[in-house]
């Protein structure tokens, strides 16, 4: 979705040729999956950002109707730079570390957006 401005952002599940904007896995699955984040113009001209960037995460409570139990399950977000080198290693964050206490909310700070990106780059 477009702002008036004609520009917007996209985080999509990655799959081999496909972008996911609703990944459904089934409820017992373990696997590793890649989500990208991207800018995006109407008109697909660069655009210029200068501004903060961070990931917020939402994982409910048991009193949620979303509520899903992990259990004693890892929950860990790596982030990665697809266009840089693949042997370089990005921060890893335990997200049951990183959710404020009582809140079910982690908020994971990227790095500042800066600069003229291309349409669907970040």
């Amino acid at each position: 979705m477009f702002s008036p401005s004609g520009q917007g952002t996209k985080i999509v599940s990655i799959l081999p040729e496909y972008e996911l904007d609703v990944d459904i896995r089934p409820w017992n699955s373990t696997s590793t999956f890649h989500m990208e984040l991207s800018l995006h113009s109407q008109d697909n001209t660069p655009m210029s950002a200068s501004m903060q960037n961070w990931l917020k995460i939402d994982i409910p409570y048991a009193d949620d109707p979303y509520y899903y139990d992990f259990g004693n399950d890892t929950i860990t977000l790596q982030f990665t730079q697809m266009d840089g080198d693949p042997n370089i290693v990005g921060n890893i964050y335990d997200l049951r570390k990183e959710i404020a206490y009582g809140s079910g909310t982690a908020v994971i700070n990227l790095p500042d957006l800066d600069g003229v990106y291309d349409s669907e780059e970040v």
